[in-house]
């Protein structure tokens, strides 16, 4: 299992677990987090208005400040990145 450190220095998605761990959540931070994309998956559309909402929550919930964002639309791996640049990997993907 890759953990936050080695996502953070070498670019890889870490499963959501890891992060509620990371932040200190708990079930409640988890479901909201998986909410976070939109009911209608507006992340995965590249709705830069839903990718900055992702950032926000996140950076807000990390300890050293790090925005985060869903990989795949069950939400279970994550990555760290700014909100612009995921949204340029979603409109980018074949």
């Amino acid at each position: 299992m890759t953990s936050p450190i080695q996502a953070i220095d070498k670019g890889l998605p870490v499963h959501i677990d890891h992060l509620i761990d990371r932040w200190g959540g708990d079930k409640a931070s988890k479901a909201r987090l998986c909410q976070l994309g939109g009911r209608k998956g507006h992340l995965f559309k590249g709705s830069i208005t839903h990718a900055q909402t992702v950032e926000a929550v996140t950076k807000n919930l990390d300890p050293e400040s790090l925005p985060w964002f869903p990989t795949s639309q069950d939400r279970d791996f994550w990555v760290q990145m700014d909100s612009s640049t995921f949204v340029k990997t979603i409109l980018t993907k074949p």
